[in-house]
């Protein structure tokens, strides 16, 4: 009991400690900076060691230096938990802005995930997915991604909070995630660009948007599959187990702070389009 005691006690020690430091996270990661997980919220500790992850942008400007598209996606490196797996990249996104020329105007489209060798320029695509799953006021619905009679979309996964509380209807997107596994990369080497590839479902015409670097993605796929199990009541309770209930509240207290990178990354996107909001299709 004792020993419980302790650790309790130097469990709040350092969590009282963690309230003095300052909270620094770095800016969103684009074409221009190499994608890093080098800090807070990228740890592999917030995903129990599943895999690293960091928000990325992926834009493709106008040749009037005007922004056509401009994505945020939630990248992760590791096990992935797919089907196949068990390492790779995946993308879920969070937030896009896109104002398209005359063949999109009304067109539904797909999104793809791709990787090119930075050595080769070798590229590989994942499967084209144009489907999300829409939840609003209770009802769920499959919907296509579809541009507006001008070409527009102002597409977000969810509002966050305070936004949330000024909208009519309560909607939650949850859109597919873009994969790519280790195991299919022929020539596995070196440092790859991700790209994010968006598919006009009518004239099947592609726009590649550019996103950030990962520099030396093999080392990045070693994680290894964490294990899982169910935990009894005392091994929930037992302080150094892990996924017990002591170590989900040190992970909440110690990433407590992430969910201010994401509303971050949202406004930066919004910065940067240039563009006002407009009533989403």
């Amino acid at each position: 009991m004792s020993k419980v005691i302790t650790i309790t006690a130097l469990f709040l020690l350092s969590a009282s400690v963690a309230l003095g430091q300052q909270y620094v996270e770095p800016a969103v990661f684009d074409r221009d900076h190499p994608l890093r997980f080098n800090h807070l919220c990228s740890e592999s500790g917030r995903s129990y060691g599943a895999h690293r992850q960091a928000y990325a942008l992926f834009e493709k400007r106008s040749p009037e230096d005007r922004y056509e598209a401009l994505v945020l996606a939630n990248v992760s490196v590791g096990w992935i938990a797919g089907p196949p797996g068990p390492n790779g990249v995946s993308l879920i996104i969070e937030k896009k802005r896109l104002a398209l020329p005359p063949e999109w105007y009304d067109a539904t489209f797909g999104l793809a995930l791709q990787l090119v060798a930075v050595k080769t320029q070798q590229a590989i695509t994942g499967p084209v997915l144009t489907r999300y799953v829409q939840v609003a006021s209770g009802q769920g619905g499959e919907k296509e991604y579809r541009l507006s009679a001008t070409g527009e979309l102002d597409w977000v996964r969810f509002m966050e909070p305070e936004e949330s509380d000024a909208a009519p209807v309560k909607e939650h997107r949850h859109p597919p995630e873009l994969r790519l596994y280790g195991k299919d990369i022929p020539g596995l080497d070196g440092d790859y660009a991700l790209n994010l590839v968006l598919e006009n479902t009518r004239t099947r015409t592609r726009m590649t948007l550019e996103g950030p670097v990962l520099e030396n993605f093999p080392a990045l796929l070693q994680i290894k599959k964490p294990q899982s199990g169910v935990l009894g009541f005392a091994q929930a309770m037992n302080p150094l187990q892990k996924g017990g209930v002591w170590d989900w509240l040190r992970t909440g207290w110690r990433y407590r702070n992430c969910i201010q990178l994401r509303k971050q990354a949202k406004q930066e996107l919004d910065r940067r389009f240039m563009r006002p909001p407009f009533t989403p299709r």
